[in-house]
Parts: structure tokens; sequence; C-alpha cells
């Protein structure tokens, strides 16, 4: 997994899952910085595998968080059966970048 978000670049988040993604009803990953979440992601956002979620960050969403302070991700997610799941509380690091703006 990343353990650094580049701004202005676009990081993926990979997860494995226990089970396969088609059993999944819900699926969320949160970003927390300075106490507030910054940017969450769900289900309608994931690419899937067998056994796997991804997340990409777009370069703008990447720009939202601050070099100076941490951040906080944590994956949520419920199955068809109605079991909820929880990961860890993930720290994540931020880079900044010479030149702001979107790389097109």
């Amino acid at each position: 997994m990343n353990e650094t978000i580049m701004q202005g670049t676009t990081p993926v988040f990979s997860f494995t899952l226990p089970f396969e993604s088609a059993q999944v009803k819900s699926f969320f990953v949160t970003f927390r910085q300075g106490g507030e979440n910054v940017l969450e992601k769900d289900l309608t956002t994931c690419e899937t595998g067998e056994y796997s979620l991804s997340v990409t960050l777009s370069q703008e969403e990447s720009f939202l968080f601050d070099p100076a302070k941490p951040v906080l991700m944590q994956v949520r997610l419920a199955d068809l059966e109605g079991s909820a799941f929880a990961s860890p509380v993930f720290p994540l690091r931020v880079e900044g970048v010479l030149k702001g703006g979107e790389v097109i």
C-alpha cells in the first residue's frame, strides 16, 4: 500500500479482502487530516479485483492535503450478509511539489 501522498499525483491505494469483492455491499475509505475528514471514497469509485478493491486519487484530490500535517486513512466495509469490518487506522505522509497545479 502507498504510505505517501505526493501532491499533484494520482496515488493508488489497494486493499486485499478476506472474501470475494462481489460480496461487498458498501465500502468507504476515509482520509482525515487535522481532525477533519478531508476526503472519502466509496464503492462507486473503486476498481475491483477478485479479492481486492483499489481507490485512485485524482491530482486535484491529492492537492487537498497539507504537507505539514500527517494524514490518517481507514477502510470500512459491509458484506452482503450484514457483517461490518474496519481496518486499523493507517498514517500517511504528504509530500509537496515544487510547482503546483495539475499536470496535463
